[in-house]
């Protein structure tokens, strides 16, 4: 089961409830990795259950015993989003042991550590995949797929039909619902992430934004949009070589802009 945390009108926090696993499983139209030092981020567009709802996704609620528990009355929240129909939501797997800010010892279970570890082996950071995983999955499972990897050859078969039944997931090359605007958001709206710490999109690094602009720059210069393509095989050359021959088409306010960005790229 899951927690639910409102962030903002796209995005929602998922907490995963380590003390009920049951109906853990999370099938995901389109996710990003993002990794920091002590978590591993996954945002997501998921998708409904079986039932056609989302079921596994409940909201902490003090009952009239006066005892925290799950909101009987809790739906999560998809009318309103006719725009954004698949649900964008943000989890948040620790990926090692660590004190929080607010004193608390932190430790990643096992089948987190290994979910996390395999997405990071398989997608790397900033890798985007589909498909399903399950965060509470019961650690014999893991524990048997381990085993049959240690047959080699003989028992890849076996360990592959294992993986399958909590992580089966695959690489995709394109976001069409998770924008950078949703991947930018500020998320200490949030109440609480689970583990009494503040929910926070990591800052973009130096070397991030000199990337993005250097992307930027490149296919603006050789006129070329197509996000398929890895901008890093375009040479500043030949971007210079087209830039030449367009400028006069550009304008000069076209120019202007062009110019404003390479001097920040540069600077």
């Amino acid at each position: 089961m899951y927690r639910y945390n409102k962030i903002s009108e796209k995005l929602s926090k998922l907490t995963f409830d380590s003390y009920n696993r049951q109906d853990s499983e999370l099938t995901f139209l389109e996710a990003k990795i993002v990794k920091t030092e002590n978590f591993l981020t996954i945002y997501g567009a998921i998708l409904p259950g079986i039932s056609g709802k989302f079921t596994n996704i409940t909201k902490a609620k003090k009952l009239d015993d006066g005892k925290w528990g799950n909101d009987p009355d809790f739906k999560f929240p998809v009318e309103g989003l006719e725009a954004n129909p698949m649900p964008l939501v943000m989890i948040q797997i620790p990926i090692k042991a660590f004190t929080n800010d607010k004193g608390k010892d932190i430790k990643p279970s096992v089948s987190e550590e290994f979910i996390a570890k395999k997405l990071l082996e398989d997608f790397g950071n900033g890798g985007m995949f589909e498909g399903m995983l399950d965060l509470g999955v019961d650690k014999t499972r893991i524990a048997k797929y381990e085993e049959y990897i240690g047959y080699g050859d003989a028992g890849l078969s076996r360990a592959v039909g294992v993986l399958k039944e909590f992580y089966n997931v695959s690489k995709i090359d394109a976001l069409t619902t998770i924008t950078d605007d949703v991947l930018s958001q500020d998320t200490n709206g949030a109440k609480g992430n689970g583990y009494g710490g503040k929910n926070f999109v990591p800052k973009e690094t130096e070397s991030e934004r000199l990337n993005a602009r250097a992307e930027f720059a490149k296919r603006f210069l050789a006129d070329d949009w197509d996000k398929t393509k890895d901008f890093s095989v375009i040479t500043f050359d030949s971007c210079l070589t087209l830039w030449d021959g367009r400028s006069h088409d550009l304008g000069q306010s076209g120019c202007q802009y062009m110019t404003d960005i390479l001097k920040n790229i540069l600077s």
